[in-house]
């Protein structure tokens, strides 16, 4: 089974990795579904490929089409456009997201940037699949919503209700990642459960026929798949889909619901068979994480310290005996008794199982946060009681929104609507407010898996067999010493080599020489590059978990220091020579120069490849960012011809470059 396995996962890879053309083609696509919204400068969406290069068709790419808007360019739109399509660059700035691991999940070869005068919709009349249509009805869904609803309110019930995030900002997530309440934003089976329990209760629990009953819940069935069709079919929400599809199939034949884990299992081997590289997808991972835990802890926790089931004492079985005519005391006990009843009975139905299946998801899925997102959301627990109850409300009312066509209960269930949006986001936004409501971690991986497992010898310790103790506590000493002693070689003074890294940044650089972790210099292109979101994201995912100290920034063009020499464009570092071209320099002013194995190209230099690399021979040649695409090509032949190592930073992002370690 693993062997098949490997090999279904090796001939999907192989299959959607792709050897693109270096130069600009023209292409025809089909539009499949617009990922983000760009307002008054484009559209992120993914095309396939159609019939007119016999080897790409089929294959999935991410367009960034300048100039287009949502309701020009439709799911199911044949679009011409000319570009270059390339694979996302593998070797992204340090610690930056993954995106080609990202592409390569979601079934995507390869990434292009389309100008506003470079496409053009197809003059042919577009045949758009069912999903295809299916896609256009939830665009137009949204615009109906849209005549009620704007800005920050349209996009957060989109993604709830219907599962459109192209209008998502940073800014509208944040207050749902600091308070651990993201899930609510994509859909999954918090919101199919929602809407299954509304059909539940409304359609198929006043029936009583046994054969209706199984009719209408097949429809149910049918038309919860539809809403994944619609919704554009999240792992997430695939998952919950086919473990209820199990679960009432297994109920038809008399399973009944005791196979949870089952479910599960082949949820997810259904998942894997039709999208393998699913299994590397952090939505996948933290769906099944979530009711894998909520499953066990039920079974291994949450059963083993019930409530207590409720017990009448002796006075109030004596008052429900009465045969005569009860008097006014007798009534005020036994109201009394009535709501102590319903209330013990809502807290163990509703309150408890709230709280241990939040509790569990979060305990599961924490090990996954925090790896991931190097986050841990405290209030996590507290931030589900307002959620929760809210998105079974927002449902509830977009459902009757668009069921009702009514002009006059449409603008009354808006307005219902926007002030529960308004309650969700100024609620978050107080919680995200509260005194350590994200705590920041940079934990080993071996850590984490170490806390996980301590975690499961600590219920062993209390709950297993009494002689299996003294074994128990051997193992838990071992996962603690094993926690402790990762985290302790993460941060030992040496974690950072010496390295030489320059950063790949929006129309700039910036050269890091990095001597240890407490010492180390920056050279900038300009001052503008320390105010992108680029380099924020290098300074939390990179220095923050590697302990990087705030580096000294290089401004004097004469340096003197114990690990860096600098003389105008030569830099010395720890044994290794660095040229920076970043201006016209003539020959002879680098003659009087000591020779350079590593050359930085500028925008700046004008001088002749063939000329230094015949002169100078140079080992490894980094073209910077901001060097012009004809200079770029020039000097990868040139240096091709000499046999001198060439590195593009525009297409193979930042370089890294390990140095000597000297004493």
């Amino acid at each position: 089974m693993a062997t098949l396995a490997a090999c279904r996962l090796t001939a999907v890879h192989e299959r959607q990795t792709t050897a693109w053309p270096d130069s600009i083609t023209t292409w025809r696509a089909n539009v499949s579904v617009v990922q983000k919204v760009y307002e008054g400068k484009g559209l992120l969406l993914i095309a396939e490929l159609t019939p007119n290069h016999s080897a790409y068709v089929g294959k999935q790419v991410q367009l960034y089409l300048a100039g287009a808007r949502p309701d020009q360019v439709l799911p199911g739109s044949t679009l011409l456009f000319r570009a270059r399509i390339a694979n996302h660059s593998e070797r992204d700035n340090p610690g930056a997201f993954d995106q080609q691991t990202y592409l390569l999940t979601h079934g995507i070869s390869g990434t292009a940037f389309v100008p506003a005068m470079k496409w053009t919709l197809s003059v042919t009349p577009d045949t758009p699949t069912f999903i295809h249509r299916l896609l256009r009805f939830r665009f137009q869904l949204i615009q109906r919503l849209n005549c009620y609803l704007q800005g920050e309110q349209l996009a957060i019930l989109s993604a709830l209700a219907l599962g459109d995030k192209s209008q998502l900002g940073a800014e509208i997530r944040r207050p749902f990642q600091e308070t651990g309440t993201s899930h609510v934003l994509a859909l999954s089976g918090l919101h199919l459960g929602i809407l299954y329990s509304l059909v539940q209760f409304f359609f198929i629990r006043p029936i009583r026929l046994h054969w209706l009953r199984m009719l209408v819940q097949g429809l149910s069935l049918i038309s919860l798949w539809l809403f994944v069709l619609l919704t554009g079919s999240p792992l997430s929400l695939q998952r919950a889909a086919w473990m209820l599809t199990i679960l009432q199939v297994g109920m038809y034949f008399s399973r009944g619901y005791q196979g949870t884990l089952n479910n599960l299992a082949l949820a997810a081997l259904l998942i894997l068979w039709f999208s393998p590289l699913s299994l590397f997808d952090v939505g996948f991972q933290l769906s099944f994480a979530a009711v894998l835990s909520i499953a066990l802890f039920h079974r291994y926790v949450w059963a083993l310290h019930p409530l207590p089931q409720w017990e009448d004492t002796a006075d109030v079985k004596h008052l429900l005996n009465y045969t005569l005519k009860p008097t006014f005391h007798q009534r005020l006990l036994f109201i009394r008794y009535r709501l102590a009843r319903a209330g013990y009975r809502f807290l163990s139905l509703v309150v408890v199982p709230f709280f241990t299946i939040s509790l569990s998801a979060q305990l599961g899925t924490a090990p996954f946060v925090v790896y991931y997102f190097h986050q841990l959301p405290l209030y996590g627990l507290v931030g589900n009681i307002l959620v929760i109850p809210l998105a079974y409300f927002l449902l509830s009312g977009v459902l009757l929104f668009f069921l009702i066509p009514s002009e006059a209960v449409s603008a009354a269930l808006a307005h219902l609507l926007s002030a529960a949006l308004q309650l969700l986001t100024e609620g978050l936004q107080a919680l995200s407010q509260w005194p350590g409501a994200n705590l920041t971690l940079y934990l080993h991986p071996l850590t984490l898996v170490a806390l996980t497992l301590l975690g499961v010898g600590l219920w062993y310790f209390f709950h297993g067999p009494k002689r299996w103790r003294r074994h128990s506590i051997v193992v838990l000493g071992v996962f603690l010493f094993v926690a402790i002693f990762s985290e302790l070689y993460a941060h030992r003074p040496q974690r950072m080599k010496p390295q030489l890294i320059v950063y790949n940044l929006p129309r700039s650089y910036a050269v890091h020489f990095i001597a240890s972790a407490d010492e180390s210099y920056l050279l900038p292109s300009n001052d503008s590059l320390f105010y992108t979101a680029a380099w924020l994201d290098i300074k939390k995912n990179f220095w923050e978990p590697n302990g990087l100290q705030t580096p000294n920034c290089i401004q004097s063009p004469q340096i003197r220091t114990f690990t860096l020499q600098r003389a105008d464009c030569l830099f010395a570092f720890c044994g290794e020579r660095i040229l920076w071209l970043h201006r016209s320099y003539t020959a002879a002013q680098l003659g009087h120069l000591p020779r350079a194995r590593i050359w930085l190209i500028d925008r700046g230099c004008r001088l002749d490849p063939i000329v230094l690399c015949s002169i100078y021979r140079p080992r490894q040649v980094v073209l910077l960012p901001t060097l012009a695409r004809g200079q770029c090509k020039r000097w990868q032949s040139i240096c091709r011809s000499f046999a001198v190592a060439c590195y593009d930073m525009r297409r193979e992002g930042a370089f890294r470059y390990d140095l000597p370690v000297t004493n």
